[in-house]
């Protein structure tokens, strides 16, 4: 998908467009579905307390 991207010369003005048509709305279920959580987020799940962790502490 990112292939247009190599074929152009990327200056401000063409990435400023790119940024302004398109809506964060959009954007958030394509990262969660092609590029899925963060590694910080990855992190805090693995290091979360789980909820039997917490009855037994």
């Amino acid at each position: 998908m990112a292939i247009p991207a190599f074929l152009t010369e990327l200056t401000p003005s063409v990435i400023r467009e790119a940024m302004t048509s398109v809506r964060t709305l959009d954007v958030e279920p394509w990262v969660k579905t092609h590029l899925g959580d963060s590694m910080l987020a990855k992190r805090r799940q693995a290091f979360r307390p789980s909820a039997v962790d917490m009855k037994t502490a």
